[in-house]
């Protein structure tokens, strides 16, 4: 009994700051829909090139400030992409495939004015997980594609417009490449030559923009 009122005052207690900090006004929940930019990427050790299709994006962030000019937020974010070699040698395969990307990213947001307060430019930095999930209804079993989680990071900016203490919008830029693995490439250096394994990544960017709603 006691261990069950401990946490039922522990709950309690957490409701409590929760609902205070809602009170103040430091979450904001932004739902976002945009176009994420095309890119592509080399896999060496077959000579091929593929490339990731630009495509529709939509998703959401929740944020909670830090401080008056410092946020951390969730973003998620899902692409609707396709998949592409740069050259097929079986005529029997299709051109490009259906490719869905799926983010999930944690954000630190920098502000040069306070929440709520009209204009206010941001500067954004984060990392997190591409969950690439191909569509694999065209090809056959033996041809089909795995679903791959690769590590993201992300760098950008934008603005945000207060209409009133609760409600504005949000326009951002932001440049994402994703680690997709490493290759082993033919270096020279100034006194020997080697094998070394370089790291591959997907180029793109996205382009966003959304309504604020602080709570």
């Amino acid at each position: 009994m006691l261990r069950l009122r401990t946490i039922g005052s522990a709950l309690a207690l957490v409701l409590l700051l929760s609902s205070a900090a809602f009170g103040q006004g430091r979450f904001e929940i932004t739902p976002m829909v945009g176009i994420s930019t095309a890119g592509s990427v080399d896999i060496n050790d077959i000579g091929q090139e593929f490339s990731v299709g630009s495509g529709f994006t939509w998703g959401g962030t929740l944020g909670y400030y830090l401080s008056r000019y410092v946020q951390f937020e969730i973003e998620y974010a899902r692409q609707n992409s396709s998949l592409a070699p740069e050259f097929t040698v079986d005529p029997e395969l299709p051109e490009s495939i259906g490719l869905g990307v799926d983010q999930i990213l944690g954000n630190f947001v920098f502000q040069t004015t306070v929440a709520g307060g009209g204009v206010a430019p941001f500067f954004l930095v984060g990392a997190g997980a591409a969950i690439f999930t191909p569509d694999n209804s065209e090809l056959a079993p033996e041809d089909a594609l795995d679903s791959s989680t690769r590590f993201q990071w992300g760098i950008g900016g934008g603005v945000k417009l207060y209409v009133s203490d609760r409600i504005g919008f949000r326009f951002q830029g932001r440049y994402r490449p994703t680690n997709v693995g490493s290759q082993p490439e033919f270096w020279c250096g100034i006194w020997t030559c080697g094998i070394v394994e370089v790291t591959q990544y997907l180029n793109s960017g996205e382009f966003l923009g959304g309504v604020i709603i602080r709570i």
